[in-house]
């Protein structure tokens, strides 16, 4: 059996992603903001018997949500506006239209060959 060890700062990633996932959900309903890391989660946030702490820098278009890791001592950030969201968003639908166009050419080609 392999084992292997997921690293510490990995861990506060996957916590920072986890408030950036709230945050976005929260901005796509509402079109605002949350304003401080309390509204986006309440409870403490442990990694391995060490409290973290993030705080959360709003701007114009989006937040930052950073934290000192314990562990490294380097900062984390997710950083997030609306231009990002429009961005992802756009590469969704480019993918899904260049899905649709590679089927109907498939579904072309097929129909040409049954004749």
């Amino acid at each position: 059996m392999v084992s292997f060890k997921i690293p510490q700062d990995d861990k506060i990633k996957w916590e920072l992603y986890s408030l950036y996932r709230t945050q976005k959900n929260h901005y796509l309903k509402t079109k605002q903001w949350l304003t401080s890391i309390e509204s986006i989660n309440p409870s403490e946030i442990k990694i391995d018997d060490k409290i973290i702490q993030p705080s959360i820098e709003n701007h114009k278009t989006g937040s930052n949500i950073m934290v000192k890791s314990p562990f490294s001592n380097k900062i984390l950030t997710i950083k997030e506006g609306v231009n990002s969201f429009q961005n992802k968003l756009n590469m969704k639908t480019l993918n899904r239209a260049s899905i649709l166009l590679l089927l109907l050419v498939f579904i072309g080609c097929n129909q040409k060959t049954k004749h």
